[in-house]
């Protein structure tokens, strides 16, 4: 559910709920709203949340498992690629999130 991923990634990242409402532009309530169910993100609110968890909406929206949009042609013709990222997908989360924070630190934007 939508409320569970966008929890597990604020948590993931240490983050208050006033934390991420301040980081994305909303507020606290609107989170908590989120959080417990009692609302549905708009799709704006979405992309700033996609935007700032460097994921996809579509992993926000649990239609797919795959944190990250990839060109899947590209991808799957890539083996090399495809066997790297299944046993990324087999880490548990904390190991999971050590390799992300791995690759933001090397990031060519985060380095500029």
């Amino acid at each position: 559910m939508v409320k569970n991923r966008i929890k597990e990634l604020r948590t993931q990242k240490k983050l208050t709920q006033q934390g991420l409402a301040m980081a994305i532009g909303c507020s606290q309530n609107q989170i908590s709203k989120i959080e417990s169910g009692k609302s549905e993100p708009t799709s704006s609110l979405l992309k700033s949340l996609a935007h700032f968890f460097k994921v996809s909406v579509d992993y926000l929206l649990c239609e797919t498992d795959f944190r990250y949009k990839v060109d899947v042609s590209e991808a799957y013709s890539n083996q090399k690629f495809v066997e790297t990222y299944a046993r990324y997908a087999a880490l548990p989360v904390k190991k999971q999130a050590l390799i992300e924070d791995l690759i933001d630190a090397l990031s060519p934007e985060e380095n500029d």
